[in-house]
């Protein structure tokens, strides 16, 4: 790390947005209320800037040795090294001549490292009339601070084990090679709250309490269905305000058929996420409010549903569901938090770190050809089934993780435009009954696709060419087969009411041959 720290009384201050950054964003900085918060399993410790006092869930006061969080005349805030130390994982040490911190905080991640094969000397910059920083001796192993080592480049930029970056001549160094950061630190472990038997859950969109009278006939019509997560919350305002449809009779219900219920808050409202999250006393109170409201209905969980979540929001996003997961664990509710197929677009909902606090994590693995798409295609093929369960289980534990299915297709119409290009001009959601209905309707067939394991048809009608890779059992139970070989903690279902009833005997018979097969 190459940045500026601060000197002052005796202790050394890191610049906090390297802090947060760079070395843990356990070290969470609130910019608009100016307030440093760590979240622990069971603590939510906050202090504030210029001062020694440290607030341990908005109780108990303690005193740190020096301040923790200075503000600098020009009004960057540096945190003490000294707190960091007490949460982070890092390793440092002091130089002189010149003044330098090397810290090391990047553990597990590899490093590009070369031997000195030859008594050189490191100038300041890649010229041998450039001046001399310091000399390294035959043996001696530097950090690679560039993209790769080649032949053909005359100095090779590096850092020395005692921090002074320049540049050594290539002729004088050996091989690069790569190496894993490790040290004896031990992560702090997070209690879960799971259960013994494999997840079955499904999502019930709920519009307005009368909806919740559907609960009856839709759980009916289904078979090992244990998991419930009815759309009842959203935003209602800046100040972290809830409108809830929550229903104490649906749960007394569902908990009679044997079924969890875990409440869903969206971010689908007008209210700018954003806006809610990244204020301490907001953030604060849309937890307060989503957890109470959970409570009072008897709900078993809250299942997060934000879709919204840009760069932006991302480390107010992460905080929030780590404070959301104190007050889970301290009411014994479940918490499980709905993700997208975790690609390079979307690595800021940092799903990794979600793995590490949350009960669950649930992978909607759906929308591979969504309404904005610019050809049509599957909603899901099993191919991007495939690439859910892998890329999501490098970054989460398999026994955090739940896979989503699509119980609905889209009905994709396009037409030829004038330069020849196929143009999409209507996009349907359609539920697996709707999707038969329509293509029998028009006169269509369906025949079995290979390559994205579902059935497919295709018609013309009213001068357009209609498109259908159809969700039902057949496609699903495909999907179930990668699911259950990774041994996953379970399924979802985006929605319960789309579904075809001999779709719940598939799902019901991979689960329990996983739950015999894993016992």
């Amino acid at each position: 790390m190459q940045d500026k720290a601060y000197k002052i009384d005796n202790d050394i201050y890191i610049e906090q947005s390297i802090v947060s950054s760079v070395i843990d964003s356990i070290l969470y900085w609130d910019a608009n209320e100016k307030i440093l918060i760590v979240t622990t399993p069971t603590k939510i410790i906050k202090v504030g800037v210029n001062s020694k006092k440290i607030i341990v869930n908005d109780k108990e006061s303690l005193d740190f040795e020096t301040d923790v969080v200075k503000e600098m005349s020009d009004g960057t805030i540096g945190i003490a090294l000294s707190y960091i130390e007490q949460y982070a994982n890092i390793e440092y040490k002091m130089y002189d001549n010149p003044n330098r911190l090397v810290l090391t905080s990047n553990w597990g991640n590899e490093v590009l490292k070369i031997k000195v094969m030859k008594d050189d000397v490191v100038r300041y910059k890649g010229d041998k009339n450039s001046e001399i920083l310091t000399k390294v001796k035959v043996g001696d192993v530097l950090y690679v601070l560039q993209d790769g080592v080649h032949s053909f480049q005359r100095y090779i930029y590096i850092m020395t084990k005692d921090g002074i970056a320049g540049y050594v001549l290539n002729k004088k160094i050996g091989k690069a090679y790569k190496e894993v950061l490790k040290n004896n630190y031990k992560k702090v472990e997070y209690p879960v709250n799971h259960t013994e038997e494999k997840i079955n859950l499904g999502w019930l969109q709920v519009t307005n309490m009368t909806a919740n009278n559907n609960l009856q006939n839709l759980v009916n019509k289904t078979s090992g269905l244990n998991v419930v997560s009815p759309t009842w919350f959203t935003i209602a305002s800046v100040n972290g305000d809830v409108n809830s449809l929550a229903s104490s009779m649906f749960v007394r219900y569902a908990h009679s058929k044997g079924i969890k219920v875990w409440a869903l808050v969206d971010d689908f409202s007008e209210v700018k996420l954003y806006d809610v999250i990244s204020k301490t006393s907001t953030r604060t109170n849309l937890i307060t409010n989503l957890v109470n409201s959970t409570r009072a209905c008897g709900a078993d969980g809250i299942n997060v549903d934000f879709e919204y979540i840009n760069k932006e929001s991302s480390p107010h996003y992460i905080q929030f569901l780590r404070e959301l997961s104190i007050k889970c664990r301290e009411y014994k509710l479940v918490l499980s938090v709905d993700s997208y197929v975790p690609l390079s677009y979307n690595e800021h909902y940092k799903i990794d770190e979600q793995g590490e606090f949350v009960d669950y994590v649930i992978i909607m693995a759906y929308d591979e050809h969504h309404k904005g798409s610019e050809k049509s295609g599957s909603v899901a093929s099993l191919n991007y089934t495939q690439i859910a369960v892998d890329k999501a289980m490098a970054k989460v534990p398999k026994e955090k993780l739940i896979i989503a299915n699509p119980f609905y297709s889209r009905l994709w119409g396009e037409k030829i435009d004038d330069n020849g290009n196929v143009i999409i001009e209507s996009v349907e959601t359609v539920d697996m009954v709707q999707g038969v209905q329509r293509v029998a309707a028009a006169g269509g067939k369906f025949t079995w696709n290979e390559d994205t394991m579902q059935n497919y048809a295709e018609y013309l009608q009213n001068g357009k060419n209609y498109k259908i890779w159809l969700e039902d059992s057949k496609s699903i139970a495909e999907k179930m087969k990668i699911i259950m070989a990774a041994d996953v903690a379970g399924v979802g279902a985006w929605r319960i009411g789309y579904e075809t009833a001999d779709v719940w005997p598939v799902i019901n018979n991979a689960l329990k041959t996983s739950n015999v097969n894993n016992n």
